[in-house]
């Protein structure tokens, strides 16, 4: 979807699978989270608190992958 995401949620994603010594896969997966949750709340563009809230499922599904 055009518009779907600001550049600016791109460089966060990237910014904070770096951190997470991730990689590009993680890094659309993120990506892919933040956007299901804009669109469950009707809003659009991806904003910080959806890729924030995405974050958090996907380590949390890591982790219990791990386990």
């Amino acid at each position: 979807m055009d518009g779907a995401c600001d550049t600016s949620e791109i460089a966060k994603v990237a910014a904070l699978t770096t951190q997470d010594m991730g990689n590009a896969r993680q890094a659309l997966n993120l990506l892919r989270v933040g956007v299901e949750l804009a669109e469950q709340n009707d809003v659009a563009p991806v904003r910080d608190e959806h890729i924030e809230t995405a974050r958090e499922r996907v380590q949390r599904s890591w982790m219990a992958n791990k386990i």
